[in-house]
């Protein structure tokens, strides 16, 4: 260090004894390499300082962050079982579900994969005393063996286990069982049944041998959502009350909930236990491990969920929440502008840079958050009302509410289709909004996809006819595949309206399917008004409709072809094209027979 100095203290200043006289002696010339030595000294102390409350922060910060991110699963998670309840709803809505009808469903939602921590899924079915006898022996000749509604108690409504998935030879033992006799499931059904909202249950025990519960006691949750009779008023809960015939749930051990929640999540130095579902918010739902940690950090995080109140709180070790060498930085900030002043700018920059990308990776995360929340969001806003518009609609058309003259079914009629076109509309930037956000799950099953095709072919021969074009199918006569059919049949009813868009009456659509190598090829060709060369780059694109002369005549969004690349690419295939002004086009669909 002295040597340092004596150094930058030669670069400025010559020393030349005769001229400084032989009086002159070190000791006038130190002042300045003092001053120097502590003005470095003092701003190294700053921003040793500076890092050190900026490693405060950025604790801070990464604590408050990862408190988020685990908010936001949590929410998610709790969400995501909610829609599936909302799912079942509507078939149980329906008078003709049976416990074959409701296995088949519940088939498709692979819940084992997608759902693991799901213990039962199932329905109750709201019964009066005096309907008891009539509904054991509906409920015994469905399954083809005695059932007996248990237990026996006098309430004024039973809430009994009507269908449940997996049957397992544990949940079919409570097929019968009435859930208003035990106070912790009657609380959650009839809070669901009041504010025709999913409710979630407290913490409880599920249904098991008494002698393995003791053993291995798991705690549990189950959310019920309500289904009430069709076109019943439901302003009042009176209403609602009088108006409910059975409800949907959903079991899962906390533990098991949670840990799927958090599969993936880093817990090294982060120890977390969640209270929730009790008196107090004091019995435990879930825990990461025990805390070793002689002086963590602690933070907890209240969430209110479906009627539930949970309480996250977070043992940080907090040498492990920065690391080794971030700890460090104030240290090695301080020796090294002692050493070497100059580097002290640079160190300075780059850590600036540093948390500059730090930020904008975290705006970019908190951007990314706030479009998942709003695009679920939009998916209750936007399509919830219109979907009521046409279920009272269509329900007038049918007869519900008394006769109409043909003048105001022809008005309803109108308002009717307008809804429908709404409704696809909203539909289709739906799905862009989730092809963007990267959130389109494929359910994929085994089905027959010429089946598929000509069944879409017969729901569009309506519209064929009116528009006098012929639509024709040939190609092989099954072609089984694994895929999400749904997607599929989407992508086809997209080409097929396409082509009757854009085909003059007295035209031709031709419809192909022929299995190449290793891949399916299905090809909707048309002779229709085409599309030019120069025009093809811009079909797949999003928003945009090519002018024409029938594109004035047609409506559209100018994204179905945009989302039809996009879930083909989703199946490992694709779409191509080839057309020509004034002849016709023809799509040509990829698919790999095996996925």
């Amino acid at each position: 260090m002295l040597q340092a100095v004596k150094t930058l203290f030669k670069r400025y200043f010559i020393l030349d004894k005769q001229r400084l006289g032989e009086t002159e002696s070190w000791s006038t010339l130190l002042p300045l390499p003092i001053l120097l030595l502590l003005t470095v000294l003092g701003l190294t102390s700053f921003a040793a300082l500076t890092s050190q409350a900026s490693l405060s922060a950025t604790r801070d910060q990464t604590i408050e962050k990862r408190v988020g991110q685990d908010v936001s699963k949590v929410k998610s998670s709790f969400d995501s079982y909610a829609q599936l309840l909302q799912g079942g709803v509507g078939l149980a809505s329906a008078a003709s579900v049976d416990s074959v009808s409701w296995r088949r469903y519940v088939t498709t939602f692979d819940i084992e994969h997608k759902f693991p921590a799901i213990y039962s899924f199932g329905v109750l079915r709201d019964v009066n005393p005096d309907e008891v006898d009539s509904f054991e022996s509906q409920m015994s000749d469905d399954y083809q063996r005695p059932i007996s509604v248990f237990p026996r108690t006098n309430t004024t409504r039973l809430s009994v286990v009507e269908f449940i998935e997996p049957a397992t030879d544990v949940t079919t033992k409570t097929i019968g069982f009435d859930s208003q006799s035990l106070a912790d499931r009657a609380k959650a059904i009839n809070t669901a049944t009041d504010t025709n909202e999913v409710a979630l249950s407290d913490q409880l025990q599920l249904l098991r041998d008494p002698t393995i519960a003791a053993k291995d006691p798991k705690p549990a949750y189950i959310m019920y959502a309500p289904v009430y009779a069709m076109a019943s008023p439901l302003a009042t809960v009176e209403e609602r009350q009088q108006a409910i015939r059975r409800h949907v749930f959903v079991s899962f051990t906390s533990q098991n909930f949670f840990e799927s929640v958090f599969r993936g999540s880093d817990y090294n130095g982060v120890y977390l236990k969640i209270y929730g579902g009790a008196v107090n918010n004091k019995a435990i739902a879930y825990s990461s491990g025990d805390d070793p940690n002689p002086n963590p950090r602690v933070t907890t995080q209240a969430l209110q969920l479906y009627g539930q109140t949970f309480i996250l709180r977070y043992s940080f070790s907090t040498a492990k929440v920065l690391s080794a060498t971030e700890m460090l930085a104030p240290y090695y900030i301080f020796i090294i502008g002692t050493l070497l002043s100059f580097i002290l700018f640079i160190l300075t920059l780059v850590s600036l840079r540093s948390r500059q990308r730090r930020s904008i990776l975290e705006r970019e995360q908190d951007l990314k958050m706030a479009q998942d929340e709003l695009l679920s969001l939009a998916s209750h806003q936007l399509r919830t009302p219109a979907t009521g518009v046409k279920q009272y609609v269509g329900m007038i058309l049918q007869g519900f509410a008394g006769d109409v003259t043909p003048q105001q079914k022809a008005f309803l009629q109108k308002a009717y289709n307008s809804n429908e076109r709404q409704l696809h509309v909203i539909n289709d930037i739906l799905y862009l909004a989730k092809i963007d956000a990267g959130r389109i799950i494929l359910a994929k099953t085994d089905f027959d996809l010429v089946k598929m095709i000509k069944e879409s072919i017969d729901e569009q021969q309506a519209e064929a006819t009116r528009a006098e074009i012929h639509i024709v199918y040939k190609g092989i006569k099954k072609a089984k595949v694994h895929a999400d059919e749904h997607m599929l049949r989407m992508v086809f009813e997209n080409l097929l309206s396409n082509a009757l868009k854009y085909t003059d009456a007295g035209g031709r659509v031709a419809v192909a399917l022929r299995l190449k190598g290793s891949t399916y090829e299905l090809a909707v060709a048309d002779n229709g008004v085409g599309v030019a060369e120069e025009d093809q780059p811009l079909l797949f694109q999003q928003f945009t409709r090519i002018p024409n002369p029938r594109s004035a005549q047609t409506s559209g969004t100018g994204v179905g072809l945009y989302l039809s690349k996009h879930l083909m690419l989703l199946h490992e295939g694709d779409i191509a094209v080839h057309s020509q002004a004034g002849v016709g086009s023809t799509f040509t669909v990829v698919l790999p027979k095996k996925m």
